[in-house]
């Protein structure tokens, strides 16, 4: 999550010159910032945008990162997100009906990593950088979405989706598929 203050302390500027540096990478395609998801069904909800790398082999590069150390890296699962995140957004980019994505996060730290709408619908994405995936891994997606059903909201949970590094799909609960990075296509062709 994008927070100017903390950047602008290690840094050692003002918070507006983070601002102003931010929107020259913004405009020159180097990194984008997905605004978070939120509607009055929960008031504990951050509003705060997340930051992500357009190109995640540069990313590697900046965090020295190649093919021999990425496997151990503790950044392994962001820069997986970012490798989703940019998967979602060039198919979107060409389709004949294009999503608006964001995230959620709330108060407890439950975070989910995007949220796809589309007619009143919402697309749940979660990814995980795991070959075997487990309903525990899923949780944050289940509570969110009971939580938004018994709100009485207008927004209708959609399918739920895990995208993994697993050798196959497979269901882990009636709402909720794991899907490999190959499977996202599908993902978005099924939205309503």
């Amino acid at each position: 999550m994008l927070n100017k203050t903390d950047i602008a302390k290690d840094v050692g500027v003002l918070i507006k010159a983070i601002g102003d540096w931010i929107s020259v990478l913004e405009a020159s395609g180097q990194i984008i910032l997905l605004e978070p998801w939120f509607s009055n069904f929960n008031k504990r909800i951050v509003k705060t945008p997340k930051l992500y790398f357009r190109d995640t082999g540069l990313l590697c590069f900046l965090l020295g990162l190649d093919k021999n150390s990425l496997g151990s890296s503790h950044f392994l699962g962001a820069l997986w997100e970012t490798c989703v995140f940019a998967e979602l957004r060039k198919m979107n980019n060409s389709s004949a009906r294009p999503v608006n994505f964001w995230y959620y996060r709330d108060q407890r730290a439950r975070e989910i990593d995007f949220i796809a709408e589309s007619g009143g619908t919402l697309l749940i994405i979660d990814c995980k950088w795991k070959e075997t995936p487990s309903k525990a891994d899923c949780e944050t997606m289940a509570a969110v979405s009971n939580e938004l059903e018994n709100s009485g909201s207008n927004w209708l949970p959609g399918q739920h989706y895990l995208v993994t590094n697993t050798p196959a799909a497979f269901s882990l609960t009636e709402r909720i598929s794991t899907v490999r990075f190959t499977d996202l296509p599908r993902v978005l062709e099924e939205m309503p």
